[in-house]
């Protein structure tokens, strides 16, 4: 699941850079925790998304540990 969460965020990304590629603003994207029923939303500017994704780091809402499939 956790999978499928970055993948609508990296869409997220995608358009949020047709918008305006350099705006600093808070988007927001999905929390990548995989628990079920999880609706959080992390907001972040583009650039420290793109930082924390090169750093292959999820984006998990405070308090949210990752859960991997077993």
């Amino acid at each position: 699941m956790s999978k499928l969460l970055a993948e609508v965020n990296r869409r997220i990304r995608g358009l949020a850079a047709k918008v305006d590629p350099h705006d600093s603003s808070a988007w927001e994207f999905l929390c990548e925790c995989g628990r079920e029923g999880c609706s959080e939303r992390v907001g972040l500017p583009l650039a420290l998304y793109d930082d924390l994704k090169r750093a292959d780091v999820e984006l998990l809402a405070p308090g949210h540990p990752l859960r991997r499939s077993a």
